[in-house]
């Protein structure tokens, strides 16, 4: 048994496909094939069956990954120790977000994480909630940020316990309506579902489907306007062409909002509290990957603080 072999099986399982895997540890597909094979021979037993949907680990295969994690832990481990007196890391860590959440701590975080490990890759996308839990799943990510409503919360994170993948909690959010400036609703500080039924609304495509902005807010205004980046949704919002939703966070050090362009407004009668939490992998977090998780956390604290003293 070799190391390599072990970081090969746990990309194969992350994956659910030695194809995708194999693009990931930039090696040939034939060649990871082989040495899983070998591995499966030396040990005389199945790790991996082959199904329609991809590979998937067999029971013996689930115990084997879950002990070759721990063990390349150990020796990242033991390597980092080694090498405590230099400040190196390197490595790369790959995360999906909202795109409304990318806008605010992420990228606060980026920041301050290349400040103290220039040496890191970070590569940063941007989906919807189902469409990052998709992406954990399969294995794009190392890390995905989603944000719930509370009657979503159970079901989604059931969904991602299935899949082996942890959601953690890092904060509370509001979504709000947000409106430009001009706005007759602007100077609503509160508002209800009824003031804005007759205007055009703009929201994240993906993200509410007509059947849960009917059923939540009773909008059956026929003009929905769907985009899938938050420049575009704010633009328009600001030209008083559309009012939108997007989360309370997405005003935080906002242009749009800090030159008095567009103005969120909380609504009373309706579900508003998001959930924004973190998902990964606790069997595959490597050391880049938990510094990243711990400097997300300490910039969010950070900024709630500011939040809490203005």
């Amino acid at each position: 048994m070799r190391l390599e072999q072990f970081q090969y099986i746990i990309e194969v399982n992350k994956n659910r496909s030695i194809t995708k895997a194999a693009k990931h540890l930039y090696i040939a597909q034939p060649s990871l094939s082989a040495a899983i094979s070998n591995l499966e021979q030396e040990l005389n037993t199945k790790i991996f069956n082959r199904t329609p949907e991809g590979v998937e680990a067999t029971e013996m295969g689930r115990y084997i990954i879950e002990k070759a994690s721990r063990i390349l832990q150990e020796v990242e481990e033991i390597n980092n120790a080694c090498l405590n007196s230099s400040p190196i890391l390197k490595g790369t860590v790959t995360i999906s977000t909202l795109p409304a959440i990318s806008n605010y701590i992420l990228l606060e975080a980026f920041s301050v994480f290349k400040e103290n490990y220039p040496q890191v890759n970070i590569i940063i996308k941007e989906d919807d909630s189902l469409g990052v839990i998709r992406e954990m799943k399969y294995g794009g990510i190392d890390l995905g940020i989603i944000a719930l409503f509370g009657y979503e919360k159970i079901s989604y994170t059931t969904k991602a316990r299935d899949f082996n993948i942890w959601y953690e909690e890092l904060f509370t959010d509001e979504l709000c309506l947000f409106v430009s400036t001009d706005h007759v609703l602007a100077n609503k500080q509160q508002i209800q579902t009824r003031d804005f039924q007759d205007f055009p609304l703009v929201i994240f495509k993906n993200n509410f489907s007509d059947y849960e902005i009917e059923n939540a807010i009773n909008y059956k205004h026929p003009n929905i306007i769907r985009f899938t980046d938050r420049e575009s949704i704010k633009k328009i919002i600001a030209r008083g062409t559309a009012v939108g939703f997007l989360p309370r966070v997405t005003s935080f050090n906002d242009i749009y909002v800090a030159s008095g362009k567009i103005v969120p407004l909380s609504i009373t009668d309706m579900e508003t509290t998001l959930h924004i939490g973190i998902l990964y992998r606790k069997d595959y977090l490597l050391t880049a990957q938990k510094k990243f998780i711990s400097t997300l956390k300490s910039v969010i604290n950070v900024s709630h603080s500011r939040c809490c003293n203005c």
